[in-house]
């Protein structure tokens, strides 16, 4: 993909302050046009055209960068920078774009708090109304903890066919079952 730039005519500043500014509108920018389009990026090229002559830096990243992360990388890397002559035009390129990472989807991550609640008085007043016949699958399961101790622990082993459990002296007697 071609890569996305921005600029904006400072006109002969040494501010950082200025900079700085001039950076958070940058990025907005920025930002606002790789979030329309799905994108990511992974490497940030900075140019400073100042009066006695151009200052590039650039930085590459191992992992895809959200939009939400031009600001601050923007920023670190004019915070970086010795600025010895005012500096008129701040050009910022985001290279190496591509469509964000696969993320795993999920129903209800817990995240939402609301829906998750919605979700508990539904079916709550569902299995008032069909006599307490509904229930949440994740209810049938044994937890993590349970499951785990019972490849280890003989008071957790159940012995196959009858439900109840069983100790090593019964399994000792009656191996078939």
């Amino acid at each position: 993909m071609e890569p996305v730039a921005a600029d904006i005519y400072l006109g002969g500043t040494l501010s950082l302050d200025a900079l700085l500014y001039a950076c958070r509108i940058l990025s907005k920018r920025l930002s606002a046009w790789l979030k329309a389009h799905h994108l990511v990026w992974q490497r940030m090229n900075v140019t400073l055209d100042t009066e006695e002559r151009p200052m590039s830096v650039s930085r590459e990243f191992t992992r895809a960068q959200p939009p939400e992360n031009v600001r601050l990388h923007l920023e670190r890397l004019l915070h970086s920078i010795q600025l010895v002559a005012p500096v008129e035009k701040l050009y910022v390129e985001l290279d190496w774009l591509s469509l964000p990472p696969a993320s795993q989807l999920a129903m209800f991550d817990s995240k939402d708090t609301e829906r998750e609640d919605r979700l508990r008085k539904a079916i709550a007043a569902a299995s008032r109304a069909h006599s307490g016949i509904l229930f949440r699958a994740s209810d049938l399961v044994l937890s993590r903890r349970e499951l785990m101790l019972s490849f280890y622990d003989p008071w957790r082993n159940f012995i196959r066919g009858t439900g109840t459990a069983g100790t090593l002296a019964e399994e000792r007697e009656n191996p078939a079952v």
